[in-house]
């Protein structure tokens, strides 16, 4: 979906500002240079308010709400740019999307960095830019062949299908889960990632991990030289 929305631009920005593509055109004019700018900019204004949004979330309701979470702003971008006939639908769904990408991108370190042993845990990350890159590629391919309502109803159907999916599948952090005491609820969720019921030492360690965030406070990164640097 970030890959998607990244490049979602570069197809439908010609269908909004060609004189040729008019009857794809759900405005039915030819929009500014400035409008064009706005469309293609302002999902990075949404990008500084998106992360702050998700970290509450992340932090007050488990990473797994959080990752769900991200999917309500795409499909409020996708239902307003298949739908709208205004240049404001376009700014909110570009607006909205925004802040869902960069949201995407922090709860990507969180999440993995929490459920992936360490000899795992740099292929999982880079699985983040493989799908952001395969994003891009289905956008180009889907984008130019589709009208703006189609293309959108398909990012649609990508959301719901995320939403679901994280609600239905993804287990929850098991450092969310002991920050809160909820002992029984790790070791079913470690248990699960790790395809083992044997959790006991990981547990425990997990928990040591736990204390010591939670009593170093946010000044404990600059502890290190490599971190002050």
């Amino acid at each position: 979906m970030c890959g998607m929305f990244i490049s979602w631009p570069s197809p439908i920005l010609p269908k909004l500002s060609l004189p040729k593509k008019i009857d794809e055109n759900p405005l039915g004019r030819i929009i500014t240079d400035d409008e064009a700018s706005w469309i293609a900019s302002i999902s990075s204004i949404g990008g500084i308010i998106g992360p702050t949004v998700t970290g509450f979330i992340c932090e007050k309701y488990g990473r797994k709400f959080a990752i769900a979470s991200v999917h309500i702003p795409n499909i409020i971008s996708t239902l307003a740019a298949a739908f709208g006939n205004d240049i404001w639908f376009f700014y909110v769904a570009r607006f909205v999307c925004g802040m869902s990408i960069s949201s995407s991108m922090i709860l990507i370190a969180i999440y993995f960095g929490e459920i992936a042993e360490s000899q795992y845990r740099g292929l999982l990350f880079s699985t983040g830019s493989i799908f952001i890159n395969l994003g891009t590629l289905l956008s180009y391919a889907i984008g130019a062949y589709t009208s703006i309502m189609i293309f959108n109803l398909i990012l649609l159907g990508i959301s719901l299908a995320g939403l679901i999916l994280t609600i239905l599948v993804v287990p929850e952090s098991p450092y969310f889960l002991l920050q809160y005491n909820k002992i029984q609820q790790a070791y079913q969720s470690l248990s699960i990632l790790r395809n083992s019921n044997s959790v006991e030492q990981e547990i425990k360690a997990i928990s040591e991990n736990v204390s010591k965030v939670q009593n170093d406070g946010v000044f404990a990164i600059f502890k290190t030289k490599a971190a002050k640097k």
